[in-house]
């Protein structure tokens, strides 16, 4: 079995040594910036979780008090329009007396 030559010269090594630094370098410049993205990812989620638990809970009221006002003003119409019956029918009573 013959032994190969894994010797590497100083100068071969160098290439890849200084890219591999160049990867860490770049690396390590980019760690902040990841961070910042990561934290201001995880306010816009913190937002709209906020936003949607309480905003719900506005629309859920304006709904509750839209409905109590329509109920009232159909318990208002409805009284008028068994007023304008009884009107109509006393009316029809004296016409015909």
């Amino acid at each position: 079995m013959g032994q190969e030559n894994w010797q590497v010269d100083e100068e071969e090594w160098k290439e890849p040594q200084s890219r591999i630094e160049a990867i860490g370098i770049e690396h390590a410049a980019r760690q902040p910036v990841e961070k910042l993205i990561q934290l201001l990812i995880y306010f816009l989620v913190g937002v709209s979780v906020f936003l949607g638990v309480f905003g719900f809970q506005q629309f859920s009221d304006i709904a509750n008090m839209l409905d109590e006002k329509i109920a009232l003003q159909f318990a208002q119409d409805e009284a008028k329009v068994l007023a304008y019956k009884n009107a109509v029918g006393d009316s029809r009573t004296a016409h015909e007396d």
